[in-house]
């Protein structure tokens, strides 16, 4: 096992296709080898990138790579509210959440299950507390 964390401050929610969840924040958390690609893809570091003799930290790849991941969770964020805005109900599955399908169309290329997930939980977490504020 290697032990993961954020560096950005959030917590990071994991959902394999085996369906394990696990969720990640800014202390090191032991996770199995089926969830290590997953972790990288939303940005988590492991704890063997940043230890070594010099505790010299993230390297410009690593910082590049997260970089690039929040810009994509930004332009999925983007386009899902925009279909709200817009009311564009076929936008969204029969559940309620975005349909990755429609989703692809709007962006106008492939994007990551997994990162539409963790932006979606995100955004729905973030309205249902806006929404208990207002009663």
């Amino acid at each position: 096992m290697k032990k993961f964390k954020t560096v950005n401050g959030d917590c990071c929610r994991l959902a394999l296709t085996s369906g394990h969840v696990y969720f990640i924040d800014t202390e090191w958390k032991d996770l199995p080898a089926m969830a290590h690609s997953a972790a990288y893809a939303q940005g988590c570091i492991s704890e063997d990138m940043v230890t070594g003799d010099s505790k010299v930290g993230l390297t410009t790849e690593v910082l590049s790579n997260m970089k690039e991941v929040e810009m994509e969770k930004r332009i999925i964020r983007d386009a899902i509210q925009k279909a709200i805005d817009t009311n564009d109900l076929e936008f969204f599955k029969k559940d309620g959440d975005p349909s990755l399908m429609k989703l692809n169309q709007a962006i106008g290329r492939s994007v990551e299950k997994n990162l539409v997930k963790d932006v979606w939980g995100t955004m729905t977490s973030s309205r249902d507390i806006d929404l208990e504020d207002e009663v």
